[in-house]
């Protein structure tokens, strides 16, 4: 997403933080008008539209969202209220802000998980992560939800200790058992957008997949 495009996204995520549902929505909208496929922006307006309980137009996106991803459990989980024609009060305990692109700040990083979750991972939930000579892991309390070995990112990381510079990851969405994960630090030590970063994962591990963008949603896990 171009600049202007992540101001509008950035905006958006803090209307939704303040509970100004009215601007989410509009900001939301000229976003789709600029990229009408972005499903992260679809989840965001979907629920900007529950919470002002416009029903009908929450369902419609979340269908839309579900048609690509036909597992995507949040999205499924709003489909229901918004047929039911409910709403759910909003969890403060994620960071959704985490996963606004940072030039030089932060990268995606892809790794097969290990683990599947009885509730689902939050988009901008913090989770740990280790790095050795070969490879970065990533735990969610104590559990290890998997690995990657993406040179660039190792390379990063390596740096960052050297800089003694604070490092932390977010989840950001999952297909199947790859997981996507937002990697920020503190200081500049990866690479600019121009040069994305491309996943590696171990030999003989799935390829990279079209992973959908879950909504930077706030909610209470069942």
């Amino acid at each position: 997403m171009q600049n202007n495009g992540l101001s509008l996204q950035k905006q958006s995520v803090d209307a939704a933080l303040k509970g100004d549902w009215k601007k989410a929505i509009d900001l939301n909208l000229l976003i789709l008008e600029k990229f009408p496929d972005d499903m992260d922006t679809k989840a965001r307006l979907g629920k900007a539209y529950l919470q002002v309980k416009d029903f009908t137009k929450a369902k419609k996106l979340f269908k839309e969202i579900l048609d690509k991803d036909p597992i995507n459990a949040i999205a499924r989980k709003n489909y229901e209220l918004a047929k039911e024609k409910n709403t759910v009060p909003i969890k403060t305990s994620a960071n959704p802000k985490a996963l606004i692109k940072e030039p030089g700040l932060s990268a995606e990083m892809f790794l097969e998980s290990k683990k599947v979750f009885k509730h689902d991972l939050m988009a901008g939930e913090e989770l740990k992560i280790r790095s050795t000579k070969k490879n970065i892991k990533v735990f969610r309390d104590k559990i290890q939800l998997g690995e990657c070995q993406s040179p660039d990112i190792l390379t990063a990381l390596n740096a960052a200790k050297e800089e003694k510079a604070e490092v932390k990851a977010f989840y950001a969405s999952r297909r199947d058992k790859i997981m996507k994960i937002i990697v920020r630090c503190t200081k500049p030590v990866f690479r600019a957008e121009k040069q994305a970063i491309k996943p590696y994962l171990k030999k003989g591990t799935l390829k990279e997949p079209e992973l959908e963008i879950t909504e930077l949603d706030i909610e209470e896990e069942e």
